[in-house]
């Protein structure tokens, strides 16, 4: 059954026009699938980074208590000819601070130096650092 004024060139017509938006829909729908994953992606990594800068924030914390505990030993008269030791993480997964600091050596009350000559009472040393200092002789 034929539509009145429905010619073979009008019919093609519409034929290409539905193609047409048939296409820009499958378009869409694959736009929107790259962009939730896109966004799952760069949501992942919002929470990954807020999860290390926490456990940074964490292991800077005990190491101040930690040093604050030393010095007041210390000021009683204990903890004598200890020095404290920069210890990175044990997977090695450090800055090239971190790397450089890692085994040094400072006596209690002085600061470790950094390659470019920053002084840090203790870690952190970069932004995810995951260092901690020990006594040693």
């Amino acid at each position: 059954m034929r539509r009145r004024n429905a010619t073979p060139g009008r019919i093609q017509l519409e034929r290409l026009s539905h193609e047409r938006h048939t296409m820009t829909t499958k378009e869409d729908a694959q736009k929107a699938r790259e962009l939730k994953k896109e966004t799952a992606r760069k949501v992942r990594e919002q929470k990954e980074k807020a999860e290390r800068e926490a456990a940074a924030a964490i292991v800077a914390a005990a190491n101040r208590r930690q040093l604050a505990e030393w010095q007041r030993i210390r000021a009683g008269g204990g903890l004598r000819g200890l020095m404290r030791k920069w210890s990175g993480t044990p997977d090695g997964d450090m800055c090239p601070v971190c790397k450089y600091l890692h085994g040094q050596k400072v006596p209690l009350d002085a600061p470790f130096v950094t390659e470019d000559g920053r002084q840090l009472m203790s870690p952190p040393a970069c932004p995810v650092c995951r260092c901690t200092m020990g006594l040693t002789e």
